[in-house]
């Protein structure tokens, strides 16, 4: 998502007339559903003047910008980036942090890397350059551009055009010196040396042909904990953490560092909903204190998470893992560190039936959490209790820390707001909580980024989850409301098909290995229940959403019904079912990074879901899907109409022709004698020529760059390399599924074959679509004469 782009010359025009915070709120409506607020409208307004005084000293104008880009996977926003060709001529992108902090509203940090800033009450945040330098490597984790050849050159920045280095000074002390050395830091006077820096990295190009590459970028796949879980630990540091991660995991980090020199024991806890990286944080930091040769334990109140902990990361370190009843038997402060992961999963006490009698204790579970650490660290969400005898609450941690002599200065609190599942998408978590009634949010429309499909038949559902995981072994699971009995295996060992839903039969996971369903190939063949999946993600989610919880408008919402339910210790005797039940269904539904394929047993509920959801049906998808067009769809098209008859001299100086995708495709790469459907007026920040015409892209192969119906600028001819360039290309063997004949529009890959005799070919070409829904198209080498490239992407207008 990008809330505005152009050159600079365009961005100095629209800041000139006063308008670019208006464009940039208009754009946020459009995407997000709802408006920007009204600190974010003023620093678009403040900013983005202010930025530009350093754009007119650079002297740079026809480069490309984006102004607030949402990071992969994220639903942090980068503010700026700017594209050009460096001194040396290399492809070059510079990101931008902008800041309105001034030095009134800016003190100093006793955790390492952090520093409070006060707006509407102080808040402990990272050091700018610290959260330039999260940004700049998830961007260069993620974008494949930045692996690619010929290389780009990143280089990042922060811009703190309020603060001044002649007052009271923070950002600039000895202890920020290495970052800001990596990630210059810019300040209030600083308006020219900006501009040198801008010029030096951007001035030998308008970078049109970088941005392009950077905005089709292939996107890398995120990365999973579980995947990365015993490097982390025995290793090194594998995620980039960002922003209110970054500010969460300096503060634990500090605490733990000044352990020795106090008696009193202290805490920090960070509250996060599904997929902000909590659990990522919580190894992370048990990591780099094991590194650094601390007592650190982590516990869970969930077998599988921790057994399956335990198992990836070997015998040496698996008695690191515990129970939050594990310690009930420790001494006074015996251990230093202990992260609480999953702490909303804490009991009222470990006297459960199921907790081994040695460590049986009538005390609050927290309290004997608490008692044994001289730090105490706790990842919490309170809207994912799941069972009634979980109680973790902010609140009941804090009484507990009280109870120990722990005041006010000795409890830090953070709370994680990026979403790194979903699609990144916190629109759609927001979405989810509205229709299960689990918070209020004013996100009413569903978000696009999230694949969400609807099927009639858990048949056809499983087949499609089976089909993820050919692709990709172990990226998708079923899971299911506890709606049938959970029975043992058969005599010989194999599963009860528990789970029947007309021909539909599969087992539950096994009893007594139910901890391995989330990690091993057999869990492809399992249905998980909300036990064995919390904790967990995976690519692609299958959901049966059975007739335990039920939406009855006429009764008011949402209604459980406990006789279809088999969860016992659930239903019995507990008046909040209906609550439960419902965050139930919001862990198995957040659970995904790309998709959720769902199954409702009761109609009803089901129509409740689909009359939320805007919705486009073809005849060629017999289940629902929606894309990024159909929430375009409403929005007023910004093309002017057609012209058929206009002066000689306007043409390609203002106005562009427009053809149709076939009369392109057969009279252009033969020379532009086809006469146009009509001229369109065209103004796409940069000199129009005769080699330019438009044309209409229908279909979503290549959403979410070219939404559906979009007329598109195109330049006959390739000039350069066509490697990972967006074309229009005709071939008789391509059957193009949105355009309908031998000519489509896709991202342009091949491979080359080099010859004794120092000749080359191309061993493979690859046509490649944005939207992984659709299939690569794959041209052979003796198909290749008669394939032709005929024009190259320039803009959707």
């Amino acid at each position: 998502m990008r809330l505005y782009e152009g050159t600079i010359q365009e961005f100095d025009r629209d800041i000139t007339q006063n308008r670019i915070a208006d464009i940039a709120q208009e754009r946020f409506r459009t995407y997000y559903h709802k408006s920007p607020s009204e600190s974010e409208y003023r620093a678009w307004q403040q900013s983005l003047n202010i930025l530009n005084n350093s754009f007119r000293y650079s002297g740079l104008k026809d480069n490309k910008l984006i102004v607030e880009y949402e990071l992969p996977y994220s639903t942090r926003r980068i503010d700026v980036l700017l594209f050009g060709k460096d001194r040396f001529d290399r492809d070059s992108v510079v990101l931008m942090e902008l800041k309105q902090w001034s030095n009134e509203h800016i003190y100093d940090c006793e955790a390492e890397g952090n520093i409070v800033v006060d707006f509407h009450g102080k808040k402990e945040v990272a050091h700018p350059c610290l959260q330039v330098e999260g940004y700049h490597f998830d961007l260069q984790d993620f974008l494949l551009i930045f692996r690619e050849f010929p290389p780009v050159k990143l280089s990042s920045c922060a811009y703190c055009h309020n603060y001044s280095r002649l007052k009271k000074d923070v950002l600039f002390q000895a202890k920020f010196e290495s970052a800001v050395n990596k990630f210059p830091l810019f300040v209030k006077e600083d308006v020219k040396a900006l501009g040198r820096y801008l010029q030096d990295r951007l001035k030998n190009d308008v970078g049109f042909e970088v941005f392009n590459r950077f905005i089709t970028s292939p996107v890398r796949p995120s990365k999973k904990l579980l995947e990365h879980t015993k490097e982390m630990i025995n290793k090194q540091q594998i995620f980039t953490l960002i922003d209110d991660q970054i500010a969460a995991f300096n503060a634990i980090m500090h605490k733990a560092k000044h352990l020795a020199k106090t008696k009193k024991k202290s805490m920090v806890i960070v509250k996060g909903g599904p997929g902000t990286g909590k659990s990522v944080i919580a190894l992370e930091v048990m990591a780099e204190l094991m590194r650094q040769g601390r007592v650190v334990y982590h516990a869970t109140g969930s077998s599988a998470f921790t057994n399956t902990l335990r198992n990836i990361v070997g015998r040496r370190a698996a008695n690191l893992f515990k129970f939050f009843f594990n310690f009930t038997q420790h001494e006074d402060n015996e251990i230093e560190v202990l992260i609480c992961d999953e702490a909303h999963r804490i009991r009222a006490n470990s006297n459960d039936f199921r907790v081994p009698s040695r460590f049986k204790s009538h005390n609050p579970q927290i309290d004997d959490l608490i008692r044994p650490a001289k730090l105490s660290i706790f990842f919490i969400d309170e809207h994912q209790i799941v069972r009634p005898k979980e109680i973790g609450s902010i609140a009941l941690i804090k009484q507990s820390a009280k109870r120990f002599g722990m005041d006010d200065e000795d409890m830090a609190e953070f709370e994680l707001k990026t979403q790194f599942r979903c699609s990144g998408s916190d629109a759609y978590l927001q979405w989810l909580d509205k229709m299960l009634d689990v918070r209020d949010s004013d996100i009413s429309y569903f978000d696009a980024k999230m694949e969400f499909k609807f099927f009639d038949d858990p048949i056809v559902l499983k087949k499609e989850i089976d089909k993820k995981n050919q692709e990709k072994e172990n990226c998708a699971r079923l899971v299911a409301g506890f709606c049938w009995p959970w029975s043992g295996p058969n005599p010989d060992g194999s599963l009860v098909n528990d789970v029947k839903i007309g021909n539909f039969a599969m087992p539950w996971e096994p009893k007594n290995a139910f901890w391995r369903w989330a990690t091993h190939r057999s869990g492809m063949e399992q249905v998980g229940t909300v036990y064995t999946a919390q904790g967990f993600e995976f690519d692609y989610i299958g959901v049966i959403f059975g007739p335990d919880l039920v939406y009855r408008e006429s009764e008011g919402g949402w209604i459980s019904r406990p006789d279809k339910s088999f969860d016992s210790m659930v239903t019995r005797n507990n008046p909040d079912l209906t609550a439960h039940l419902k965050s139930v269904y919001r862990v198995l539904l957040s659970r995904a990074h790309k998709g959720v394929y769902i199954h409702f047993m009761d109609k009803e509920t089901e129509a409740f879901f689909r009359s939320r959801m805007q919705i486009k049906r073809t005849v060629a998808e017999p289940e629902e899907t929606l894309y990024v067009s159909d929430i375009l769809s409403n929005i007023p098209s910004t093309v002017d109409e057609l012209l058929y008859d206009i002066p000689e001299e306007r043409k390609w100086s203002e106005y562009l022709p427009v053809y149709s995708l076939k009369a392109a495709a057969g009279n252009f790469g033969q020379g532009m004698n086809s006469e146009p459907e009509g001229w369109i007026k065209a103004d796409i920040g940069k000199k129009i020529n005769n080699r330019l015409f438009v044309a209409k892209v229908v279909g979503h192969s290549m959403e979410p760059l070219i939404p559906n119906d979009s007329y598109c600028v195109f330049r006959w001819g390739v000039q350069g390399t066509r490697q990972n360039k967006i074309v229009l290309v005709q071939h008789s063997s391509i059957s193009d599924p949105d355009a309908g004949g031998s000519y489509t529009v896709k991202k342009y890959t091949s491979k080359k074959r080099v010859y004794e005799d120092e000749s080359w070919g191309h061993e493979s070409i690859t046509l490649l679509p944005l939207n992984p829904a659709y299939a690569p198209i794959n041209i052979s080498d003796s198909e290749e004469g008669e394939f032709m490239v005929i024009a190259e992407f320039i803009c959707v207008l």
